[in-house]
């Protein structure tokens, strides 16, 4: 049964390389009905399941449901996994990009700023998502007119000056990717 989550979990990130957004829901719905079958509810295997919907619903233009399914992620992460765990923090990530390109700002500083908080905190400094989260943050508070802000924003990256290990060239991940 495990296999078969895999499969199914792994068939949704191929149909997501392929663009096929029914295929993508699909799988995943399969995934999810494998992983609490398998391991119950909450489990991190149901999380990532649920976050795959997440994406998958937002991407298909369904942001009500896609919003339904970012929230559930997020308190079964907080549930079943540590605080300082990523998962917890790209789900916040991840929620306050829709929320953004939702015009949700408030809500939207919140979930990323939680993130953020956590990251800079972290024994070992996840320094793509960090950079990532500083950059969506300049990005979304530029496009908001605050270029004050953005450009602190901007700084933070600027700061970690030749400290960081390389980031790969294809990390290029900002709000617009979502």
């Amino acid at each position: 049964a495990v296999d078969q989550y895999l499969l199914w979990f792994g068939l949704a990130e191929y149909y997501e390389l392929l663009s096929q957004k029914d295929s993508v829901l699909i799988a995943y719905e399969q995934a999810r009905m494998l992983a609490e079958e398998i391991w119950g509810n909450p489990s991190p295997a149901l999380s990532d399941a649920l976050n795959g919907l997440t994406v998958a619903y937002f991407i298909k233009g369904d942001r009500k449901k896609a919003l339904t399914y970012a929230r559930k992620v997020i308190a079964m992460r907080q549930e079943v996994l540590p605080p300082s765990h990523s998962g917890l923090d790209q789900a916040n990530n991840n929620l306050g990009l829709m929320l953004f390109r939702m015009s949700k700002y408030d809500s939207c500083f919140y979930h990323l700023e939680a993130a953020i908080h956590t990251w800079e905190s972290a024994d070992s400094i996840p320094y793509n998502d960090l950079i990532t989260s500083y950059n969506n943050m300049g990005v979304m508070t530029g496009n908001m007119g605050d270029d004050r802000e953005a450009i602190k924003w901007y700084k933070k990256i600027l700061s970690f000056g030749d400290t960081i290990p390389q980031v790969a060239p294809s990390h290029k991940v900002s709000v617009a990717a979502i």
